[in-house]
């Protein structure tokens, strides 16, 4: 059993009690490490729920038109794929309107890059060849910023 003495009346006491048998003076470390626990704790709330956009830039209106140009550009190129499956609309109906089965059509994967004014998608799909196999098929198309399909090609 180790002993610490009381801050107030420097009486020897157990230094597992919480208070001094004594005086009934509250343990340093009990009280410092409640203080401590206290200040992480408040700490971490302030940190995880403050918000994120608190600091506000004044913006010219130049830059303002061009960031809603850039956010209408992004929508326009969103709403060209399916949000089901990620597929682009109209390279989808291409691919199934010069498939043998377009019925057997499954698509694995689509991915762009975007080139100025027009996107280079790469899509992976599984379909049924001419001989009723299943197969991987991947198609790189190049698309305006509209959807419209500019050229088709097999890598």
């Amino acid at each position: 059993m180790t002993m610490r003495a009381c801050r107030k009346c420097f009486e020897p006491y157990d230094s597992t009690a919480s208070k001094c048998p004594k005086c009934g003076e509250v343990s340093a470390s009990n009280t410092r490490v409640y203080i401590l626990i206290l200040v992480l704790l408040a700490g971490f709330l302030l940190i995880t729920y403050m918000p994120r956009n608190y600091i506000h830039y004044p913006v010219s209106e130049a830059e303002a038109a061009a960031a809603e140009a850039q956010a209408e550009r992004q929508k326009s190129i969103k709403n060209q794929f399916s949000a089901w499956s990620g597929s682009h609309k109209e390279l989808e109906k291409y691919i199934k309107s010069s498939m043998h089965d377009p019925s057997s059509y499954e698509h694995q994967h689509t991915s762009y890059i975007e080139n100025g004014d027009k996107l280079t998608i790469t899509t992976s799909f599984r379909g049924r060849n001419s001989y009723g196999a299943i197969v991987l098929e991947t198609v790189v198309a190049s698309v305006d910023l509209n959807g419209f399909i500019i050229s088709v090609s097999t890598p």
